[in-house]
């Protein structure tokens, strides 16, 4: 809600100083990028914390740049480079030992009564 306050002047003079239209393209995108972007995802999110440990949740979150890139690109036609790849293969070797590291499980805490 924050953030909602603080862009609102910025929303407001933008809207002041440029033409726009409310479609029914606009209307379809809005309720597409606030129901399932939004809405889908954080669910999505939700359930993975629950059926992951944390720290392989938040790894998957660098998967998204790959995914939103590749998608772009087969949307316009643009070619992923050789620097792409590369960026691709750092991103999965780390999502990789973020998966594989074994790390000891903390032995319970004894509370005296």
């Amino acid at each position: 809600m924050e953030h909602l306050i603080a862009i609102l002047p910025l929303a407001v003079v933008e809207m002041a100083n440029t033409p726009y239209q409310v479609t029914v393209q606009a209307i379809r995108t809005a309720i597409y990028l606030g129901g399932m972007v939004t809405v889908v995802g954080l669910l999505l999110w939700l359930y993975i914390l629950r059926a992951v440990p944390a720290r392989i949740a938040a790894s998957v979150q660098y998967l998204q740049g790959v995914f939103g890139i590749t998608a772009a690109s087969l949307m316009f036609g643009d070619r992923l480079g050789g620097l792409f790849i590369a960026g691709v293969i750092v991103i999965l070797v780390g999502l990789a030992l973020a998966v594989s590291s074994k790390r000891p499980v903390p032995e319970e805490v004894v509370t005296h009564q």
